[in-house]
């Protein structure tokens, strides 16, 4: 299993195994903190609500799918 790391203090940064990973969408390193504060499981309506609560709901959805498409492209498959 990897290591992720996540510097959230000052710039935004995150590694894997010590190698940067470059996650210059916003959306992307909101819900990475967002995951990481709570340390603990949320709901797909959780996250869409903070993260695209002026989205419609398909939109939001179709967003938050990306994202997630996003994050497994640049980290690992297990995440």
């Amino acid at each position: 299993m990897s290591s992720l790391q996540i510097a959230m203090l000052g710039s935004f940064a995150l590694t894997e195994e010590g190698q940067p990973i470059e996650l210059n969408i916003a959306k992307l390193q909101a819900l990475l903190a967002y995951l990481a504060v709570t340390a603990k499981a949320q709901t797909r309506e959780q996250i869409l609500a903070l993260l695209w609560a002026e989205s419609h709901p398909d939109a939001a959805r179709k967003n938050l799918r990306n994202r997630l498409w996003q994050l497994r492209q640049q980290t690992v498959d297990d995440l």
